[in-house]
């Protein structure tokens, strides 16, 4: 194998689907505007997270492993949501009209009472920072 195969190998298993796959296992999908429309009616019963990720970028690719496996399994009861930027961008238009919050890649949103309560983008985000608004 020459070298350009073996970077290219360590890339695609760093970008499969297989990987967001298996991501995907511990969120909830956010695929429509519905369901955004659906969101925003839950977050007056208890808060709501979302979670915007490119598929394609290695940033949001370690954000978001990080940010699972530093808390997704830690039994909260809140509702966490994962959106595919590149599958569904008019859902994130939508986001960004609703809450006035500079589109970011990746970026946690936290909303309560249909308001964003919190927001972080890029290192900033961690499990213990959304926490505090849980």
């Amino acid at each position: 194998m020459s070298y350009y195969q073996y970077i290219m190998s360590i890339l695609g298993s760093l970008f499969s689907s297989k990987s967001d796959k298996n991501s995907t296992e511990n969120w909830n999908t956010l695929e429509s505007l519905d369901h955004w429309n659906q969101l925003l009616d839950q977050s007056f019963q208890n808060a709501v997270v979302v979670f915007k990720h490119s598929t394609r970028c290695f940033i949001s690719r370690s954000v978001l492993n990080n940010f699972e496996a530093t808390g997704m399994n830690a039994g909260t009861p809140q509702t966490f949501y994962l959106l595919d930027l590149l599958s569904y961008r008019s859902v994130s238009d939508a986001i960004i009209e609703h809450t006035l919050v500079e589109h970011q890649s990746p970026q946690i949103i936290v909303l309560k009472d249909g308001k964003t309560v919190f927001t972080a983008s890029h290192d900033a985000i961690s499990f213990d920072s959304v926490l505090e608004f849980l």
